[in-house]
């Protein structure tokens, strides 16, 4: 699969299928991706935070999330996409729309001063959840943390693998 690495705000960067579509919306400063085949999307949304030059802490960024997350979100364990010097929460939940049942899973990766929140969409539950692989493949430059080694060496790829092959045991 052809992957493309996308610049996002703050330094982060994400990779997604070449064949995707990539959007911007600049009324709520998300980057939205998204497959032709699909109702499946993303939308991602870089937040920096600091006072007079100090990063806000980690436990302010993980409020910001907590305020962003729609009620009745569950929470989700993944163990494999904890990161040495990341916090990652990770909730999802299920709601109707246009008569349609809608999954969505709500992602934040946090450190001192800085937020990645990783939204997914669908009405295919699995492909949601196996979605998550996407995350993965966020790097963030100049950070206490990053994914570049897994990007670099290709685990980035096996770790999405085996998150998916999780998901499908635990929902299978």
């Amino acid at each position: 699969m052809n992957m493309q690495q996308y610049r996002l705000p703050l330094g982060w960067t994400a990779a997604f299928p070449a064949d995707w579509t990539h959007e911007y919306d600049e009324t709520t400063d998300q980057n939205i991706f998204y497959p032709a085949d699909s109702d499946l999307t993303f939308r991602l949304t870089a937040l920096h935070a600091e006072k007079e030059g100090v990063p806000a802490p980690v436990s302010l960024m993980e409020t910001v999330f907590a305020k962003s997350v729609p009620e009745g979100c569950r929470v989700i364990e993944i163990p494999e996409l904890q990161v040495a010097g990341c916090t990652m929460l990770i909730r999802g939940r299920s709601y109707e729309e246009d008569g349609k049942t809608v999954s969505q899973i709500c992602a934040g990766c946090f450190c001192d001063g800085e937020l990645l929140t990783f939204n997914i969409f669908g009405t295919d539950p699995q492909q949601v959840y196996e979605g998550l692989a996407y995350l993965t493949l966020v790097q963030r430059t100049g950070t206490p943390w990053s994914f570049e080694t897994f990007a670099a060496d290709g685990t980035a790829l096996e770790l999405g693998s085996q998150i998916q092959t999780n998901i499908r045991k635990s929902t299978g």
